[in-house]
């Protein structure tokens, strides 16, 4: 947090907020990407899950309107320019040394709370 932080207020001293604006717009655009995509992996792999919900129309196992959304996140990525992209992968980066720097905390913590719930339910 702290990182992205001080990577966001960078641009606002220069005095360009369309920088930040831009660079959270792709991420968003990679996630929307991603959980759509997620959506048809999950429809092919585990086809034998409860779905609370059905996503239709479908062809076959594929849901058109998340591979739509895939096709157009995917081509929305194109239209940023490079400055842009190179933002985003230095805050994805960040994170992801975040993530790897607090992950047994994370697991521990993870662990603990799922005993909590199983003592919880006994």
């Amino acid at each position: 947090v702290l990182i992205t932080m001080i990577l966001t207020m960078v641009p606002l001293f220069l005095g360009d907020i369309s920088i930040v604006a831009n660079a959270t717009v792709f991420g968003v655009l990679i996630t929307f990407f991603l959980v759509n995509l997620s959506l048809i992996a999950l429809r092919r792999k585990r086809p034998d899950l409860e779905r609370p919900f059905k996503l239709k129309p479908n062809v076959g196992w594929v849901p058109l309107i998340a591979l739509l959304g895939c096709i157009v996140c995917f081509g929305l990525l194109f239209t940023f320019n490079l400055l842009i992209v190179v933002i985003q992968l230095i805050i994805v980066l960040c994170g992801v040394v975040v993530f790897y720097a607090m992950k047994s905390k994370i697991e521990t913590r993870t662990s603990r709370f799922i005993q909590k719930i199983d003592t919880d339910k006994n």
